[in-house]
């Protein structure tokens, strides 16, 4: 049976509580370095990045509904030999059913790999989401996931998310080691 626990949202800023855990999994739960979406600071673009420093993890945004890349074929050339020590990922649920594939294949190894999700909410293209982010990702996440979650939908003028994103089946992490789950929750709290 799996364990269940609650992270209380503070200042209603799911972002900067996802944060806030990220540091501290990176500063007392033994791991040693992980890999998540992160905001670059010289264009409004969010990339997989690999962080050993808890303290470089301001920019994280592990909800920013885009990926430019899927970050399963970083994870697995990460992992195709031994590594120093647990390295937890941040996936969507795609992300982890594309790593597992890989993993099967031989081309990556689950050894030391500590798989973190979260309910996916989906995705624009990276055409649409530079329009829908604007200037400013950080805030215009916290808008995508309050829509998403209140059924307010993710339409915003001319940008829906990406057809693959529309047709999912399994937007709720199946094979994730530890699951942060959205769909029902209260962000606020």
């Amino acid at each position: 049976m799996a364990n269940v626990a609650t992270i209380e949202v503070k200042q209603q800023n799911l972002l900067a509580t996802l944060r806030e855990f990220f540091k501290t999994l990176l500063r007392d739960g033994g791991v040693h370095a992980l890999l998540v979406p992160q905001r670059l600071p010289m264009k409004n673009v969010v990339m997989p990045a690999l962080v050993t420093d808890p303290e470089k993890l301001d920019g994280a945004d592990p909800l920013a509904p885009v990926f430019p890349i899927n970050a399963a074929k970083v994870v697995s050339k990460l992992t195709r030999r031994p590594v120093d020590g647990p390295i937890a990922v941040v996936l969507r649920p795609c992300e982890i059913r594309a790593f597992i594939e890989l993993v099967k294949l031989k081309q990556g190894r689950m050894d030391d790999v500590i798989l973190i999700s979260m309910d996916c909410l989906g995705a624009y293209s990276n055409v649409h989401y530079p329009r829908f982010a604007g200037n400013d990702g950080e805030s215009s996440t916290l808008r995508f996931c309050e829509a998403a979650l209140n059924g307010k939908g993710t339409a915003v003028e001319d940008v829906d998310l990406s057809p693959a994103c529309k047709a999912c089946e399994f937007p709720i992490p199946e094979n994730a080691d530890l699951l942060i789950g959205l769909l029902g929750m209260d962000i606020q709290k």
